[in-house]
């Protein structure tokens, strides 16, 4: 009866300790919030930062998009505004972080509310997987200066570059879904990406492994990209 009672008390003490665990994780989680929100149009900067908001993304087992989720950890209603340019860490370190190259604009999230929509992305590594479709990767201001520089030029000159890459070959400049995997192009490029990456991860996740496909598309392209990626780096552009 006595080692009964004991391995009894030991299963409960085992629990108690698991559970506090668990809430101590919990409090390591909840973001600190620093001062009151007053409800005026706030950065998403300022408030990931002062904790009034966190910045998370869900992959979607490509490059080319990723979920955006912004949760206000406030009791009030946030007016935020958020800009392009968000870096999405992914927690498998063998796969693409991602970068979204659309504004989100002015928007608004009730209290303790959240706010979700897809967004186009690039990333800014051809040699690592492809993003699988793991929760919660960690969002923030994109901390890479170069690859913001690519893109607020190209951003600036979107119009003359299309103009340009349509007059030299309007078959494969005719759609958004081509421009913006130009664009993709364009920063694997600028990143140091080879030919040979490039056509690989293209053919893997934009053409069902048609390798012959992604071929047709990228020749010429390839060059293009190279091409305007030299006159942003030395800033003729």
């Amino acid at each position: 009866m006595k080692s009964i009672c004991s391995g009894i008390l030991l299963v409960l003490v085992l629990s108690f300790a698991a559970c506090k665990t668990k809430t101590e994780e919990k409090k390591q989680n909840t973001p600190t919030v620093t001062e009151s929100y007053d409800g005026s149009m706030i950065s998403i900067d300022d408030a990931t930062k002062k904790g009034f908001a966190t910045l998370s993304g869900n992959g979607r087992g490509t490059f080319r998009r990723i979920e955006v989720v912004i949760q206000n950890n406030t009791a009030k209603e946030m007016r935020l505004q958020a800009g392009g340019g968000l870096f999405f860490s992914n927690p498998n370190s063998d796969a693409q972080s991602l970068l979204t190259i659309e504004e989100i604009g002015e928007i608004t999230i009730n209290a303790h509310g959240q706010y979700k929509k897809e967004f186009p992305t690039v990333c800014t590594n051809v040699r690592l997987h492809i993003p699988g479709t793991e929760s919660n990767w960690p969002g923030a201001i994109n901390p890479d200066g170069s690859i913001d520089n690519i893109l607020s030029v190209y951003s600036k000159n979107k119009d003359l570059i299309r103009l340009y890459l349509e007059r030299k070959n309007p078959e494969k400049f005719k759609t958004e879904t081509d421009q913006q995997m130009f664009l993709q192009v364009l920063v694997w490029a600028y990143a140091g990406g080879q030919y040979k990456e490039i056509l690989d991860m293209l053919a893997k996740d934009v053409y069902g492994n048609d390798i012959d496909r992604a071929k047709q598309w990228l020749d010429g392209v390839y060059e293009e990209a190279v091409t305007i990626g030299s006159f942003i780096k030395n800033k003729d552009l």
